[in-house]
């Protein structure tokens, strides 16, 4: 027995995809204030340019139809017992079954939800006002009315349900299986990389994406029958249809519309398509999606705000800030806080360079020198406290038995190095560098974090700039390959001389 994780039918188009394809619909003057709109399948279906072309192909066509459902309890029966039980059928017409999809959809919406939600709170509460039919003969148009508001407040409980209810499968589960298997955060890396080779392709900002076109891994474990069980954590055809959306609402993509492009007759093999855009700037749903506030662009320059901006963007890509705001937070600040430090180091060697410089001179003649810990840690640790605070920033605390330098609101560690070697650090700093194991072991837990690399390798050659004292780098662990960490490697380069003085 083999779980169809890509089964995907018309009718199981879950009624929050109908929920966005209204607000697509929608005028965005007053949310607060009702308003209607048509809709029938052929707004699924627009390449067919009128509603009768659509009607004509789906003329006195028969489909036999199942429930999706019922069919993988079937299977999983079928496996048990060892023998063939199939799905209940029944046959209807094509017309029948496409006005039956969107009346079931309207009903559920009209009645409410809460089908998704671990509380009882939200149950029963209607998205819509009502819908009467205001085309009955062929396939049926819809009248639907609304308000704009509770529609993005339907689709935003639904993104929060559907989070809170994918951890707390990952809780249950992850004891119980040794390795865990592609997660929404992987699902949705792999759109996401779809979504900008094609942007970087056709040179298009605004594209389409079907759910077909973008890769999907599976993990199964063989039975001892020789059947296939996927795991938990796999996502299926449902779960794809409705990842665009997690990551609309986290303020990652725009999607402008959604349709359907299988052929109408091939009910039982739907394929989604939504227009999305790339990176977010219309967020509906008020995402919290800059990655500079606005009150602090006016202290940055121009180079600083790209490079914080790529940085913000790659993080967010990685799907490390989703659900996490007070992250995001933390993590906007002590970046921008840090790239205008070292800034500064660059323009004024009175910050760091000839502190630098009097700390050799006065320790020269020691075996060991302690630089790291004697130096270079209490200078930005004092930096930091003057700006956040000592209840944001911890200097070794005991979480790490001591073993990380600074801890930054109990959620970011920041690791500090002194590279000292006759070696260009630029080249040096990659996934293969010596400490980013340490660095990111520590950073595990929300896979993000900070190494921050004093450079005195070459004092007095040549002129640095901003551009080269950082990157972003890469960490997979065997327990978790599918959610890496990203550590910002951040370089305080001492090594550069004033342009007078060369």
């Amino acid at each position: 027995m083999i779980i169809k994780y890509d089964r995907f039918q018309i009718t199981d188009i879950d009624p929050i995809i109908l929920v966005r394809k209204l607000i697509a619909k929608a005028y965005k003057d007053n949310i607060d204030e009702e308003q209607s709109v048509e809709i029938s399948i052929f707004d699924f279906y627009q390449a067919y340019m009128h509603i009768r072309l659509l009607e004509n192909e789906l003329a006195d066509i028969k489909f036999k139809i199942f429930d999706s459902l019922n069919e993988e309890l079937c299977s999983a029966m079928s496996s048990l017992l060892k023998i063939k039980i199939r799905p209940k059928t029944s046959i209807i017409s094509a017309i029948q079954y496409y006005n039956g999809f969107l009346e079931k959809k309207l009903e559920f919406l009209q009645k409410g939800r809460g089908y998704l939600s671990l509380n009882q709170k939200n149950i029963g509460m209607p998205i819509i006002v009502d819908y009467k039919i205001t085309k009955n003969d062929g396939l049926q148009i819809y009248k639907v009315n609304f308000q704009l508001k509770k529609l993005i407040e339907a689709v935003k409980k639904f993104v929060e349900d559907y989070s809170r209810l994918s951890d707390k499968m990952h809780q249950l589960w992850e004891s119980a299986i040794d390795h865990n298997a592609p997660s929404i955060t992987k699902q949705g890396q792999l759109f996401i990389e779809q979504v900008t080779r094609i942007q970087e392709n056709l040179g298009i900002n605004k594209v389409n994406i079907g759910m077909k076109d973008w890769g999907m891994r599976v993990t199964a474990y063989v039975l001892d029958n020789g059947s296939l069980l996927t795991h938990p954590f796999c996502m299926n055809y449902r779960g794809k249809s409705i990842l665009p959306l997690y990551l609309e609402a986290h303020g990652i993509i725009d999607i402008h519309d959604i349709s359907l492009i299988n052929k109408p007759l091939d009910y039982a093999d739907a394929n989604l398509q939504y227009t999305v855009s790339r990176p977010c700037v219309k967020n509906i749903f008020d995402s919290d999606n800059t990655a500079i506030p606005v009150n602090q662009r006016k202290t940055l320059t121009e180079t600083q705000i790209v490079i914080i901006e790529n940085i913000f963007q790659e993080i967010k890509d990685s799907l490390i800030f989703a659900g996490k705001s007070k992250l995001m937070n933390s993590f906007r600040e002590i970046i921008i806080w840090f790239i205008k430090k070292i800034s500064f180091c660059l323009e004024e060697e009175s910050f760091l360079h000839r502190k630098v410089i009097d700390y050799l001179q006065k320790n020269k003649n020691k075996t060991y020198l302690k630089i790291e810990d004697d130096f270079f840690l209490p200078f930005i640790y004092e930096k930091l406290i003057n700006d956040f605070g000592n209840h944001r920033v911890v200097k070794k605390p005991e979480k790490f038995k001591g073993e990380i330098d600074i801890f930054f609101d109990n959620s970011i560690p920041i690791e500090l190095k002194v590279w000292r070697k006759h070696k260009d650090i630029e080249s040096t700093v990659d996934e293969k560098f010596l400490n980013l194991g340490q660095a990111a072991t520590y950073a595990s837990i929300d896979r993000i974090g900070l190494m921050v690399i004093l450079d005195i390798s070459s004092i007095g050659k040549g002129i640095k700039t901003i551009e080269n004292c950082w990157r972003i780098l890469t960490k997979e662990f065997e327990i978790n390959k599918n959610q890496p960490t990203k550590i910002i490697a951040l370089l305080f380069d001492c090594n550069h001389s004033q342009p007078s003085r060369l």
